[in-house]
């Protein structure tokens, strides 16, 4: 987790600069995935986005992240330093920071006692933690993952709850309410923590304003998630009205057939590159996302080691 002290004489950059860097080395951020956008992590932490993105270009100068035009940043594997390099820009910064403990007035024995304990909880942080969100539909689970990985600043990998069997490994696995007393008969050595999720509140308000009578689209890209998201959809915005689905896996799909007669579309993330072709049907659209509850994120962040 990363932690800023606003009251520190080290400037934030800084401050953020060295938990990246450390949290890179020990693996915390998934190279597969992005890391949490500028302004995401800068709401999370309180601070500019200019001072995240800052951090993040440093970074990218240095070898440890790569910048994708569009798409954010990722993990960058560099060239590693000799194992000469290594020692010697350890001892500069073990240098620095012993200076600075003296100036403190500590003794030898209080500078030994503090390395000892830092090391130890070293070897604790160390141990990697699998956890994921489980959800009925793959497309839901990884957009919910997504959210709860820049919320928590850990890696939180998406399943379905047809693949908990590939994840028996799972140290800790969160999963909306209904789904939590399945989810421990499946993963009996895995602590199971309950999360509250809702629709978009835009989706759910243009939905609640559907007459009966109006017909209401549905795109998504895995066929799990038709049934879940129109489920939710009436239940939470209480529409009555007919709800017309498909998945579209596939990028060459045909939809003008599927636009006719649809007052409004709802589209999820995972489709919403195929939403440039809906302007030619001048058909009005909303993305629809399923979040976890503000409430939910601090229970997991406290019930996270």
């Amino acid at each position: 987790m990363i932690s800023i002290d606003p009251r520190s004489s080290s400037p934030i950059f800084e401050q953020l600069v060295k938990q990246l860097r450390y949290l890179i080395a020990k693996g915390h951020f998934d190279p597969r995935k992005n890391l949490p956008s500028t302004r995401a992590l800068a709401d999370t932490l309180g601070i500019s986005f200019h001072t995240v993105r800052k951090a993040y270009q440093q970074l990218e100068a240095q070898g440890l992240l790569r910048a994708t035009v569009g798409s954010g940043y990722r993990i960058e594997n560099p060239a590693p330093l000799s194992p000469s390099d290594r020692i010697e820009r350890g001892a500069e910064i073990l240098a620095e920071s012993l200076q600075q403990l003296v100036g403190l007035g500590l003794t030898d024995a209080e500078i030994e006692y503090l390395v000892d304990e830092q090391l130890g909880l070293l070897e604790t942080s160390s141990t990697s933690r699998e956890i994921i969100f489980v959800s009925s539909s793959p497309e839901i689970a990884e957009t919910c993952a997504e959210a709860l990985s820049r919320f928590l600043q850990r890696n939180v990998d998406g399943r379905s709850l047809a693949e908990l069997s590939d994840r028996s490994d799972a140290d800790y696995v969160l999963a909306e309410f209904r789904n939590v007393a399945g989810v421990r008969v499946r993963l009996p050595h895995a602590d199971v923590i309950g999360i509250s999720t809702h629709l978009g509140p835009e989706a759910l308000d243009r939905f609640s304003r559907l007459l009966p009578s109006e017909t209401l689209g549905l795109l998504t890209r895995d066929a799990e998630s038709i049934r879940y998201l129109s489920d939710r959809i009436k239940r939470d915005s209480g529409f009555g009205g007919q709800i017309v689905a498909t998945a579209v896996a596939a990028e060459d799909t045909d939809l003008s057939e599927f636009f006719q007669g649809v007052d409004l579309l709802g589209f999820t993330a995972a489709t919403s590159r195929r939403i440039n072709r809906i302007t030619q049907h001048k058909i009005t659209s909303v993305q629809v996302a399923v979040i976890p509850d503000a409430d939910s994120l601090k229970s997991a962040a406290d019930a996270l080691p």
